[in-house]
């Protein structure tokens, strides 16, 4: 079944549940984040695993009785896919600075097999630039009149001899994110 507060297009196939067996699942839900949950805070704990295909954090459901925020969280093979879970589901995912609130992760319900993406693509984008365009407050700017996103965490290297500087953005999302940040850079 859809949710009735899914907001996205449910008759986009990249939307429907894959034909694989579970555990061959890329996606899973999150339960019991904080409520200061961010993306920040969520996937620097997830660093290390592999590429992040989707992340997406949920508000709580007051009114369904859900007093914790949740996430779907996609990684684009199998491989991270499984060291996630295994790691995570024989420890529990303790954000560092929550010790007494312990996530539950399970496998999605909405199945979502490998994602067949090139190397070089990820959620994350490498800009480097003259100083005077190149700038984390000048890039989500162009972005936010360009799509929704959510920010994971920016960084900025010094300024070069030539007045240059490289721009790290990490979003939330491959795809509807980064991807279309990166076609609308070139």
């Amino acid at each position: 079944g859809i949710s009735p507060n899914y907001q996205g297009n449910w008759e986009d196939e990249e939307n429907q549940s894959a034909n694989i067996p579970p555990e061959k699942n890329c996606s899973f839900w999150i339960t019991g984040l904080p409520l200061d949950t961010s993306y920040k805070k969520l996937l620097r704990h997830i660093r290390g695993y592999g590429r992040i295909y989707n992340s997406h954090i949920n508000s709580p459901e007051w009114h369904d009785g859900m007093f914790t925020k949740a996430a779907k969280l996609t990684f684009v093979d199998l491989p991270a896919a499984s060291r996630f879970y295994s790691d995570y589901t024989l420890k529990k995912l303790v954000l560092q600075d929550e010790p007494y609130l312990k996530a539950t992760i399970v496998r999605n319900r909405i199945r979502v097999a490998e994602h067949a993406l090139p190397p070089n693509h990820s959620r994350v984008l490498i800009i480097t630039g003259s100083v005077s365009e190149v700038h984390p407050e000048i890039l989500l700017e162009k972005f936010k009149r360009l799509f929704i996103y959510d920010v994971d965490s920016t960084f900025v290297s010094p300024v070069d001899e030539n007045d240059h500087v490289t721009v790290e953005v990490r979003l939330g999302r491959y795809p509807c994110q980064a991807d279309p940040a990166y076609t609308s850079m070139i």
